[in-house]
């Protein structure tokens, strides 16, 4: 079981993870491999305001470089 390549250890992971990003792409969110990757590797923060601030970081340092 793959999201954009990223492949996931089990169903459960798996299907809360679509669940996650398809109910955020409703909202405007677009995922990266690198945020699926945070879903797959278990590291994504357990509340709003800390993935709001893990998301902002990553689109500076897009904006950057």
């Amino acid at each position: 079981m793959e999201i954009m390549g990223v492949p996931f250890a089990n169903k459960d992971e798996f299907d809360a993870t679509v669940s996650s990003v398809v109910n955020n792409m409703y909202a405007g969110y677009r995922p990266t491999i690198e945020d699926i990757q945070l879903f797959a590797d278990r590291r994504i923060p357990d509340n709003a305001a800390d993935i709001l601030a893990l998301l902002r970081v990553r689109d500076e340092q897009k904006a950057i470089g």
